[in-house]
C-alpha cells in the first residue's frame, strides 16, 4: 500500500524538504523544479514526473496559473 497525496501549488517559488523519497507526477499546468544539489531548474508539465530522493528536496517554481501534482511515497 503506498501513499499518495494531491495537491496544488500557486503561483511564487518554494521549497520543499522529504524524509523519504517520492514521486510527484504533474497532473495538470507547468512547474519548474530544481533538486537540491542539481545546477539547473527543469519544466515538468501535465503527464511527466520527477523523483525525490530520500533526506533531501527541491525548489519548485510555477510561474503562470495553478500545478496539480500527485506525490507518491516510494519505498
Amino acid at each position: 500500500q503506498s501513499k499518495k497525496t494531491l495537491g496544488l501549488i500557486y503561483p511564487g517559488s518554494f521549497h520543499f524538504g522529504t524524509d523519504k523519497a517520492e514521486r510527484m507526477e504533474i497532473v495538470a499546468g507547468e512547474c519548474w523544479v530544481k533538486l537540491d544539489g542539481q545546477p539547473v531548474m527543469k519544466s515538468y508539465g501535465a503527464g511527466t514526473h520527477f523523483d525525490v530522493p530520500a533526506k533531501s528536496g527541491f525548489d519548485i517554481q510555477v510561474r503562470a496559473g495553478i500545478c496539480e501534482y500527485v506525490c507518491s511515497f516510494l519505498g
